[in-house]
């Protein structure tokens, strides 16, 4: 897409091996400046070190769907340039995002082959496969879902994440998921919080957030399958906005080693980072992980079929991210398509019965919002 004079996306592209396989991991620049004189790229180089540099990774779990839609949404958003919000941001601001960091997880769950898939190509929870605490455990691990690989960063796709990391060196670093509605602090892997100067900073911020973001919808957690809790319900109406915000160990009821926002945190010193949990529908059952991580709409999109069986209902577009020659197609608003899935009539009678802010639409509008809301706050 050709981006207007005043904002253009960048893409870059890192390529890592493992064991005999390779993966290729997109990451997007947005900022302002479509057309740039070698002056006024010497000029941005200077500015690098003043305006305040974001990253975002979106699709780390193949189930979360609505991850990789809100960047495609945001991306379009800032090149359209059709919301003053942005326009207003991106002078500001700087901003890296990943859309899609799992292609291998995402591709099985579209093709209907498990639609609980949240590992990469080599069984491996890329949100555990970063170096700080990795690989420990405790009684609420579940090893099923939480394998750690052989090694820290020994998935590419990890350590593409790495790379642009060091790469960029950004302030503010979110990981994107579903599954709640949550702001999530350090530590994912202990429940005694940072130092009191740093965690002040970050609750500040995300406090500044959630004030900022206009929802009535509450949500349960559907984050593990297992000993977790959810976050109490009156945490959620202080909460006010239906985001809960604290550590993993409180929020979620368990701990979670090797993550990367654990990693950005201790190891490359970003000063704010979140995991930013978008949406969650406990009252999906266990075996429908599609419907539990993310809007209906969305959910009623995604096949039951065999493997090698490609259904005409999936609407292709961007290809995001390549692994091996694997494919993605994304879905919705961000593409202009309507989406619907085999049983679509009844789903529609379905989606008419649900909560309207927790609607794909809303729900990607949302997930966008927050995105430049803690932008705007650490800037």
């Amino acid at each position: 897409r050709k981006a207007p004079e005043t904002a253009h996306a960048n893409e870059n592209s890192q390529q890592m091996e493992a064991d005999g396989s390779s993966v290729e991991t997109a990451a997007v620049l947005l900022t302002s400046g479509a057309k740039q004189s070698i002056f006024q790229r010497i000029a941005r180089e200077l500015a690098f070190h003043r305006k305040t540099r974001v990253m975002a990774v979106f699709g780390e779990h193949g189930r979360e769907l609505i991850g990789p839609e809100v960047a495609l949404f945001l991306a379009e958003t800032v090149c359209k340039q059709q919301d003053q919000k942005w326009i207003d941001t991106l002078s500001d601001v700087e901003l890296v995002l990943i859309p899609l960091a799992n292609a291998y997880g995402r591709e099985q769950v579209e093709r209907g082959v498990d639609n609980c898939a949240r590992l990469n190509g080599n069984g491996v929870d890329l949100n555990r496969n970063f170096p700080f605490h990795w690989g420990e455990r405790d009684e609420t691990t579940l090893l099923e879902e939480e394998p750690a690989g052989p090694m820290p960063l020994s998935e590419p796709e990890a350590r593409a994440i790495d790379h642009f990391a060091r790469q960029f060196r950004p302030h503010l670093y979110l990981s994107v998921h579903s599954g709640d509605q949550a702001i999530i602090l350090p530590y994912d892997s202990t429940r005694s919080p940072p130092p009191f100067d740093r965690v002040q900073r970050l609750r500040a911020v995300a406090e500044r957030v959630l004030s900022s973001i206009s929802t009535t919808s509450s949500s349960s957690s559907s984050k593990k399958q297992g000993p977790a809790a959810a976050a109490p319900a009156e945490k959620r109406a202080a909460a006010g906005s239906g985001f809960v915000t604290g550590s993993a160990g409180n929020v979620f009821g368990y701990l979670a080693y090797g993550t990367a926002v654990d990693y950005m945190f201790e190891v490359l010193r970003v000063p704010f980072v979140y995991t930013v949990e978008l949406f969650g529908e406990l009252r999906a059952h266990n075996d429908d992980c599609v419907r539990m991580f993310n809007p209906r709409s969305l959910s009623s999109s995604v096949p039951s079929l065999p493997s090698n069986t490609v259904p005409n209902t999936v609407h292709s577009s961007l290809p995001i991210t390549v692994s091996n020659t694997v494919s993605n197609t994304v879905y919705g608003i961000a593409h202009g398509g309507d989406i619907v899935g085999q049983d679509g009539s009844a789903r529609a009678e379905e989606e008419q019965n649900e909560d309207v802010s927790k609607s794909y639409e809303a729900v990607v509008r949302r997930g966008a919002e927050l995105v430049r809301e803690f932008a705007v706050a650490v800037s």
